[in-house]
């Protein structure tokens, strides 16, 4: 019998030796434990969100896939918890954007701020909300370009497709699902390695070594991808002809990640040499722990070595945050593996932390 994954977090924090292979867990200078109560997790989430805030005053706010990422994860927790509160700071957010894309509009990482219009779209159901955001996007179909050339950079499948399938949902309009399946799988084609199921960050990487003879696929970069196909499923219906392809690639991934996470649960940024960059990252972490959360509740990711997946890597994120709320250990925004420097926070990261702390809140207690 399948133990469930929020009794099974629950029995890591207490130290109990289960079959499923759980260890007794570590200290650190940061949360004591990961096995949480929901009550806990949202006091730790609290803190992670206040510390952000503290720390990235208002005036810095903008429209950046780093400002996206971090009120993707707020709105995220808002609606799994319903907390007013969250909810009016990601409106406020909005508000100082006019509700507008970034200047970029063709760009993936400028679209990415959709994903929180439409969430408050679906919510209140207000059209200026999603006004800019629909406006470009209709500008972006209606060029001739392939998948490749629009996302030829892994990141970019987490920061647009997302937002086209939830568009596509509370539309009505098949123009914007049909347009996201053809380029989606154009960029697939590009980037996917097929024989290590993992995506290569862009074309500067095809055919490149690292100093371990390794090829080189970079921890958040696919991170971002199976975080983009979670969100994607979460809005695209079961019966669409594509739905079975991104849960196949998915699962194919996730196979993967699991299977080369670090025995403390925090992956590198060099995926098959992480001795090459040591210090864990919590960035790609977070991104590829929520997308084992997010499958698990789903039940999509079935087997019990997910669950252990996912319980090692909630755990080690929760221990990288300190009692103030800062959340360490994030790689500095880039394009490729490299080194992490464990007193460096960004807002993305956070974000991201806030997106798997949500699944942890999903979990199911049958």
């Amino acid at each position: 019998m399948r133990l469930p994954l929020k009794r099974l977090l629950i029995y890591c924090c207490m130290g109990v030796l289960i079959s499923s292979g759980c260890s007794t867990p570590v200290e650190s200078g940061g949360e004591a434990e990961a096995g949480m109560t929901d009550e806990q997790i949202v006091e730790l989430t609290d803190r992670v969100i206040q510390w952000q805030l503290d720390t990235y005053p208002e005036e810095k706010w903008g429209k950046s896939w780093r400002d996206a990422t971090l009120f993707i994860g707020i709105t995220g927790i808002a609606k799994i918890l319903n907390q007013d509160s969250y909810w009016e700071i990601a409106r406020k957010w909005a508000g100082r954007q006019d509700w507008e894309i970034g200047s970029n509009r063709q760009h993936a990482d400028d679209q990415a701020v959709g994903q929180v219009y439409l969430q408050f779209y679906e919510r209140e159901g207000d059209d200026y909300m999603i006004r800019d955001f629909k406006r470009w996007i209709d500008v972006m179909i209606a060029k001739q370009i392939t998948g490749a050339e629009l996302w030829n950079w892994c990141d970019a499948l987490f920061m647009s497709p997302p937002a086209l399938a939830h568009l596509a949902s509370l539309t009505g309009q098949e123009k914007y699902v049909e347009f996201l399946n053809e380029k989606f799988w154009e960029s697939k084609e590009f980037l996917y390695d097929p024989e290590h199921h993992l995506f290569f960050r862009d074309h500067r990487f095809f055919g490149e070594s690292d100093a371990r003879g390794n090829p080189v696929f970079w921890s958040r970069g696919n991170g971002w991808v199976v975080a983009g196909l979670a969100r994607i499923m979460s809005h695209l219906p079961r019966e669409n002809l594509h739905y079975k392809r991104y849960r196949s690639l998915f699962m194919e991934m996730m196979d993967k990640l699991a299977a080369i996470q670090p025995e403390d649960g925090l992956w590198r940024t060099n995926l098959l040499s992480p001795g090459l960059y040591p210090t864990p990252d919590v960035s790609g972490t977070s991104l590829i722990s929520y997308a084992l959360g997010w499958g698990i509740n789903e039940k999509i990711l079935t087997d019990d070595k997910y669950v252990v997946a996912f319980r090692k890597s909630w755990s080690g994120l929760v221990q990288k945050v300190g009692p103030d709320g800062k959340l360490g250990y994030a790689q500095k925004p880039g394009d490729r593996p490299g080194t992490v420097d464990k007193d460096n926070s960004e807002i993305f990261a956070a974000g991201a932390f806030l997106l798997a702390a949500g699944e942890a809140l999903r979990a199911e207690e049958n």
